[in-house]
C-alpha cells in the first residue's frame, strides 16, 4: 500500500502498506493529478498512476489484476486498465493480495479481481474481471482516500468518516464485530474522532485521529496493537497506542504484521513484528515489538522525511539527507544493496539503497518481497527484489534484483515514465514559521514552462479532499488566502505546477502555524460610541466560535479565555489596538466540554461573558 509523509507530488503504493489523511474542507476545485505507484504488501502485482490520470498494472494476474477478459498468469509489462463510463482521470489506487482500487474523477471508487470476503465492496463476493462500483453508504458523495490490506479495506468519505469492508475474522473492520461485509461499514472511532491518516495492514488497520491519537484495530499475533503486551489477541474496536510524551504523530505505515509513525520530532516510531529487523532497532531485534520503539538512523540522517513498512519484514525511509535507506529482510534483495549476503535473516540497521547516481527517490511503495520507488530526474519507475510473478515489469519473471532496474513501458517499450510535466515549484515562504496572519501571503518561485499553479493548503499533512482549508489554481507565484484561516492552527501548503496538458510533481510540503487575535476589523474608521463586548456565536460551540468586541479609546487591549476554576486558557488579543469593532475566532479544540468565560480588559474597564463549548 502507500504512505507518505514526503510529498513531491509522486505516489507509490504496493500490497499492505496505505496512508491517506482527511481534515476541514472549504474552497474545494478538482485536484491537480500527480504521479503515483501502489503494490500489495500480500500480493505480487503494482499499479501506477501517470500526470494524466491513466492507470497501469503489472505482475500476478491470477484474479484479472489487469483486467483482462481472461485470466492470465502474469502480465510482465505494465497494461492500461481502461477507464469506467464517466471517468477521464484515476486520482489514487490501492492494492489488495489479489484485487486492485482505483478512485476516480467522478469520486467513485472501482474495483476489479478477487471477491470471496466481499473486498470488492459492491454488495456480492463473486470476483471480476470488470471494473465495479464499491457502494457509497449514506451521506457519502464522494470518497477522499483508500487503503487496502490482506482481503479488506479502508476509505475516507466526504463525510468525515472512516469506512471499512472485506473480512473481518480478526475484527479488522473495526466495526465492533467479526462479521464479514460485502458493503462499507462505518470504523467505529471514538466519538469526536475523525481519522486523518489512514493505514491497512495483513488483518489490520490503523488511523490517525484528529486528536492527534493512533488508533490501532484487528489482529494482535504480532503485537501490532501496541498495548505493551500480546493481550487481547486481537480488538473489533480501535485501541489508543501512545507515543513518548510530547510527539505527535505526522503519517502513519503497515507491513504485514507492524506499524511504522514519523513522529513530529523527526524520529521513525516503530511497533508489532520485528523478526526480521524490520523496525531496526537492536534491542527488539528478532523478537517482538508491543510498544513503539525508535527506528535507529543511519549517519548522517537527522531525521526522517517518509517511511514505509512492506510485506516480509522490510521497510524503507527517505532520510534528510535524501537518500533512500532499506532495513530488515533481505533473503531476495529487498534491500537492494546489490547482495543478500550476511543480511537474509535480516538487519537492524538502516543501509542505504543504490540508486543509479543523480537519481533522487521521491516516493517508495513495498509489495511482499518487493521493493519500488519513484526517481528523478524523469519520475521514472524503479523496481527491485523478487520477482517470480513479475512484479518487478522487466518482462521476464526468472531474475530477482538486488539492485532497482526501471520497469518498462506498456507493452515492453521503454521505461515507465510516470511524468513529463513542469519541474516541482520551489517554496520560498512561509517556511516553518509561526505567528503567520490568518489571511497569509504565500510564495513560491516559478517554473520554466508551467502556465499555471495549484496551491494547497491543509490542515493535514497529507492533503486528502477533507483536510483542504484551499485548493485553487492561479497563473501567479504567490498567493494570499482570501477567507481567513483559523487561529492558533497549523497548517500545510504546497504547490504543483501544470501546462495545457501536463502536471508535474508536487513540491516538498511547508508549514506555518497562524497566530490569535483579531480576525477583522468591521468599521476601522469609525469610532464605536461604547465599550463593549457581545455574546460569542454560535453558542454553545465545537470547537469554534466568534467574540465581537467594541473599544472607543487607544490603548492596551488583553481579550483571555478562562475555565471555571479561573484558570487562563487562552489569550486571544494582548496588544496596543486602535478604537474600532473587532471580531476574534477561538479554537477549543484541545480543551474538553464545559463552561468557559472570556474577558475585555481596556482602558481601565473590563467586561465578562460565559460561553459553553460541547464536543
Amino acid at each position: 500500500m502507500n504512505t507518505s509523509d514526503f510529498f513531491p507530488g509522486v505516489r507509490l503504493s504496493f500490497p499492505m502498506t496505505v496512508v491517506a489523511i482527511l481534515v476541514t474542507l472549504t474552497a474545494l476545485t478538482e485536484p491537480s493529478l500527480a504521479q503515483q505507484i501502489y503494490s500489495a504488501t500480500s500480493g505480487y502485482s503494482a499499479c501506477a498512476i501517470d500526470a494524466k490520470g491513466n492507470l497501469y498494472a503489472w505482475g500476478c494476474d491470477n484474479y484479472y489484476h489487469t483486467v483482462v477478459s481472461a485470466r492470465a498468469p502474469q502480465d510482465l509489462t505494465p497494461v492500461e486498465i481502461p477507464f469506467p463510463n464517466g471517468v477521464t482521470k484515476w486520482k489514487s489506487a490501492a492494492v489488495g493480495a489479489y484485487y486492485t482500487l482505483a478512485i476516480g474523477n467522478d469520486g467513485n471508487i472501482y474495483a476489479w479481481g478477487y471477491n470471496h470476503y466481499g473486498e470488492l465492496g459492491d454488495g456480492d463476493t463473486a470476483s471480476s474481471n470488470t471494473l465495479v462500483k464499491v457502494s457509497m453508504p449514506n451521506g457519502v458523495t464522494t470518497w477522499t482516500a483508500i487503503a487496502a490490506g490482506d482481503s479488506f479495506n479502508l476509505a475516507l468519505g466526504n463525510d468525515g468518516n472512516l469506512y471499512a469492508w472485506g473480512a473481518n475474522s480478526q475484527g479488522q473492520l473495526g466495526d465492533d464485530s467479526t462479521v464479514n461485509s460485502a458493503t462499507p461499514v462505518k470504523v467505529s472511532l471514538p466519538a469526536g474522532v475523525k481519522a486523518i491518516a489512514i493505514a491497512a495492514g495483513e488483518q489490520f488497520g490503523a488511523a490517525i485521529g484528529s486528536d492527534d491519537t493512533i488508533y490501532v484495530w484487528g489482529t494482535n499475533d504480532n503485537g501490532q496493537l501496541g498495548t505493551g503486551s500480546s493481550t487481547p489477541k486481537y480488538s473489533a474496536a480501535p485501541l489508543a497506542v501512545s507515543l513518548p510524551g510530547g510527539v505527535t504523530p505526522k503519517s502513519i505505515s503497515t507491513g504485514r504484521s507492524y506499524c511504522l509513525v514519523v513522529g513530529s520530532d523527526g524520529n521513525i516510531y516503530g511497533w508489532g513484528g520485528n523478526t526480521s529487523g524490520q523496525l531496526a532497532n537492536s534491542t527488539t531485534f528478532g523478537t517482538l515489538a508491543y510498544s513503539p520503539v525508535v527506528v535507529s538512523k543511519p549517519a548522517g540522517v537527522t531525521s526522517w522525511k517518509m517511511a514505509v513498512g512492506g510485506g516480509e519484514g522490510f521497510s524503507l525511509g527517505i532520510g534528510s539527507d535524501g537518500k533512500l535507506y532499506a532495513w530488515g529482510y533481505n533473503g531476495l534483495g529487498e534491500l537492494g544493496i546489490g547482495s543478500t549476503t550476511a543480511t537474509k535473516a535480516g538487519s537492524d540497521t538502516a543501509h542505504a539503497v543504490k540508486l543509479s547516481p543523480g537519481v533522487t527517490p521521491e516516493d517508495v511503495a513495498l509489495g511482499d518481497y518487493s521493493d519500488y520507488a519513484i526517481g528523478n530526474p524523469g519520475d521514472t519507475v524503479y523496481a527491485w527484489g523478487y520477482n517470480q510473478q513479475g512484479q518487478l515489469g522487466i518482462n521476464n519473471t526468472v531474475l530477482d534484483k538486488l539492485t532497482p532496474v526501471e520497469v518498462l513501458g506498456v507493452g515492453g517499450t521503454g521505461y515507465l515514465t510516470l511524468s513529463a510535466g513542469p519541474a516541482a515549484p520551489a517554496l520560498v515562504s512561509p517556511n516553518d514559521t509561526t505567528g503567520i496572519p490568518r489571511k497569509a501571503t504565500i510564495i513560491w518561485n516559478s517554473v520554466p514552462g508551467a502556465t499555471s499553479y495549484e496551491l494547497q493548503v491543509s490542515t493535514g499533512i497529507q492533503f486528502y479532499f477533507s483536510s483542504l482549508a484551499v485548493d485553487t489554481s492561479l497563473t501567479d507565484t504567490s498567493a494570499t488566502v482570501s477567507a481567513p484561516l483559523i487561529a492558533d492552527t497549523k497548517y500545510y501548503w504546497r504547490v504543483v505546477a501544470s501546462t495545457s496538458t501536463l502536471t508535474g510533481p508536487y513540491s516538498v510540503v511547508d508549514s506555518f502555524t497562524t497566530g490569535s487575535g483579531i480576525d477583522a476589523i468591521t468599521n476601522p474608521v469609525q469610532v464605536p460610541k461604547d465599550f463593549a463586548l457581545f455574546q460569542n456565536y454560535p453558542n454553545p460551540f465545537n470547537p469554534t466560535t466568534n467574540i465581537e468586541f467594541r473599544i472607543t479609546n487607544v490603548g492596551f487591549v488583553t481579550l483571555k479565555v478562562y475555565d471555571v476554576l479561573g484558570t487562563r486558557v487562552a489569550t486571544l488579543v494582548n496588544k496596543v489596538e486602535q478604537p474600532g469593532i473587532y471580531q476574534v475566532r477561538f479554537n477549543g479544540s484541545r480543551l474538553a466540554s464545559g463552561v468557559y468565560f472570556y474577558r475585555l480588559d481596556a482602558g481601565g474597564a473590563a467586561i465578562e461573558r460565559k460561553m459553553v463549548m460541547v464536543k
